[in-house]
């Protein structure tokens, strides 16, 4: 029997997802993965993801049904999530991993569960599996919405030294350097300027990522993933509509002058994979350095009329962890599954105004443990059944420097998890699925508790020290009558009964109660040629207080997007992108409004050069990326008014970016 079956023929054995050999001239490989519990998760592959016009890691992610990510600043700074109802802010509900890695950041200065990518060069994300609710054991802090895993690697006919240039109508100049030798290992390095569309957008970056395998056979994988990362950018702020309306401002201007921020990172993983006929076992360490400056005015001069409320936000810290994931098959219809991990940080964050008084001044502690189990049946060969129950333990210390005070405490959840996958016909395949997803209390929510007993939770930072959990249910189905064409379909609810949402622009978590979401969605993907690949997919979400029925702010109701990517043998290249976003509720009974945006590149490859044209907002829209409802006052001479007003973060104008690679 070749190598290339008696791989496949153990990847069978083990029920898991593996990674293919680099195959001889006779062998045909196939590349399988852990069949879906749920009609709403998806895997961006391909040309797709090889295609789409994206600037950082993060925009990879808007090609994942019902994901729609911003950002309101220039590269470097986190993006913004929306998911299913939530407005997940910079990360609050949706888990992010890299390789395994977990990249939210707990207890975060600027966010709780802060997700900065930008230490991922987009050219080497392979994949990237998203899942919707919390359904399966391996879903974590801050999979309230959902989670998204991205996977690296190099394509085979990408492999070798690649080295490109692009340039851009805002000022921008990027380099890339790819050494990929072999099947697994790669070095890539990145530099980045760009003087960013309007005012205070100016961003540069440097980033080093690189994977070597040590081992890497049918039986054993071992390999390092490394990572370093440095990013200076500006920061505009938000501008008020009135007075955009008015003429006082530009659109794609900014208040503010000298704003900005800062994000390092350094990574290190080392993944360990062993298979032995029905049994499975990973084991990966990661360890961790990450500092983040950010400097800000988001309300002018309404909380000092003198010196104004800008402030600086920083957070350095160290974060590490173990994580074991084990699968075996006990019998032919039965696999077992077992999860233990571990994830220790500590870390200061301070927050100073201007005029040098300190908001917050903390250090802290915080460790998690998770350990699960659950277990995967086909009762029949139309049936497949799955449950997990996953256990969470979180501990904190705080040092309250400001208060002069230091707290500890601790929280827990337990996680069901149950699926059921049936399939009454060869090309059909209808899904049900249950689970708890969860969110960690922050370590400043510790350090307050106590304090305000007389009053509400909403007057305080960091919420009440516990956990948040969130009960999502699905319904599905999807039609696979080949591997041309995938459609699929579902209902979806969500209930929370303690809701915390941030206020961006103070940066307080707010307590509200209990919440609900009920949504639909439904996507489509079709391959008409081996070259060519068309998608689309719409989301409806309705979130409400269940108190009062009233509308959950943040959240767009409705998501459309449509797409298609070409790679022509011939060596043509193309692909579009459009996304339509609904009015969206904001606080104080405001709306944003809806938008379009709709992104497209074009290209063609010899034999070893290629270039690339992207253009942004291809019909020059003047929109808004996000918006948000608060009160500023930017003329310190008058009488600050604390009406709450819409605030605006300007989306991209039309803007082109030309890229030339050359391989090697």
């Amino acid at each position: 029997m070749s190598p290339g079956v008696c791989a496949l023929a153990a990847m069978f054995a083990t029920g898991a997802e593996t990674s293919p050999a680099v195959p001889a001239a006779d062998e045909i490989v196939v590349v399988s993965r852990k069949p879906a519990s749920a009609a709403s998760e998806h895997d961006i592959d391909g040309m797709r993801l090889r295609q789409s016009p994206a600037r950082t890691a993060e925009d990879m992610l808007e090609l994942v049904p019902g994901l729609h990510v911003v950002q309101h600043g220039a590269e470097g700074k986190g993006h913004q999530f929306f998911l299913r109802g939530f407005d997940a802010v910079h990360g609050s509900d949706v888990e992010v991993r890299v390789e395994g890695v977990p990249i939210n950041e707990p207890s975060n200065v600027h966010g709780h569960g802060y997700v900065d990518l930008g230490f991922v060069v987009p050219e080497l994300v392979e994949r990237v599996h998203a899942r919707k609710g919390a359904y399966a054991l391996d879903q974590g802090d801050f999979a309230t919405a959902g989670s998204a895993e991205l996977r690296l690697g190099v394509a085979p006919e990408d492999r070798g030294l690649r080295l490109g240039h692009q340039v851009g109508t805002t000022g921008r100049h990027r380099a890339l350097a790819v050494w990929a030798p072999g099947e697994r290992d790669f070095v890539a390095a990145e530099g980045l300027i760009d003087d960013g569309y309007g005012e205070q957008r100016a961003a540069k970056r440097a980033t080093f990522l690189g994977r070597l395998a040590l081992l890497n056979d049918e039986a054993h994988r071992l390999e390092v993933l490394g990572a370093g990362y440095a990013a200076r950018f500006e920061l505009p702020g938000a501008v008020r509509l009135e007075d955009v309306r008015a003429g006082r401002i530009g659109f794609y201007d900014a208040y503010t002058d000298g704003t900005g921020g800062a994000s390092d990172r350094a990574l290190l993983t080392v993944i360990d994979e062993r298979r032995d006929g029905p049994w499975r076992l990973r084991l990966q360490a990661f360890g961790g350095w990450r500092r983040l400056a950010l400097d800000e005015n988001y309300t002018g001069f309404l909380g000092d009329p003198a010196h104004g409320d800008r402030h600086e936000q920083t957070q350095d810290g160290i974060d590490g962890g173990l994580e074991a994931r084990s699968t075996w098959r006990v019998f032919g219809p039965l696999q077992l599954r077992a999860l233990l991990s571990t994830r220790l940080g500590r870390a200061e964050q301070r927050d100073v105004r201007a005029t040098g008084d300190a908001l917050r001044d903390l250090a802290f502690t915080q460790a998690a443990v998770a350990a699960g189990a659950g277990a995967g049946w086909r009762v029949a060969g139309w049936l497949r059944l799955e449950g997990a129950l996953r256990f969470d333990a979180f501990r904190f210390d705080v040092d309250d420097r400001l208060a002069d005070r230091r707290a500890d405490g601790s929280a827990t959840a337990l996680s069901p998890r149950l699926a059921a996958v049936m399939r009454p016909h060869a090309d059909w395949r209808v899904f049900a699925a249950y689970g708890r997803g969860l969110r960690s209390p922050e370590a400043r929510a510790f350090a307050a508790a106590g304090d305000h007993e007389n009053e509400p939770a909403a007057q305080y930072e960091g919420g009440e020290p516990e956990v948040t959990v969130a009960d999502d249910a699905e319904v599905g189905v999807r039609f696979e009558p080949g591997a041309d064409l995938s459609v699929g379909a579902a209902l979806f609810g969500v209930h929370i009964a303690r809701e915390s949402l941030f206020d961006h622009a103070s940066g307080v978590v707010v307590e509200r109660g209990g919440t609900r979401r009920y949504g639909v969605e439904a996507d489509v993907r079709v391959r008409p040629a081996s070259w060519l690949e068309l998608d689309a997919d719409v989301t409806a979400a309705d979130a409400r207080f269940t108190s009062d029925g009233a509308a959950v702010p943040g959240a767009p109701r409705l998501l459309a997007t449509t797409g298609a990517s070409l790679v022509h043998p011939d060596g043509w290249r193309a692909s579009t992108h459009a996304l339509f976003i609904g009015r969206r509720p904001l606080a104080q009974g405001a709306q944003a409004g809806s938008a379009v945006f709709w992104d497209a590149s074009a290209g063609y490859r010899w034999s070893w050069l290629e270039l690339r044209l992207d253009v942004e907002n291809l019909l020059a829209l003047e929109h808004a990326e996000s918006e948000a409802q608060y009160a500023s006052h930017w003329d310190p001479g008058s009488t600050p008014s604390r009406i709450p007003v819409v605030h605006r973060f300007a989306a991209p104008p039309r803007n082109a970016r030309l890229t030339a690679t050359a391989f090697f």
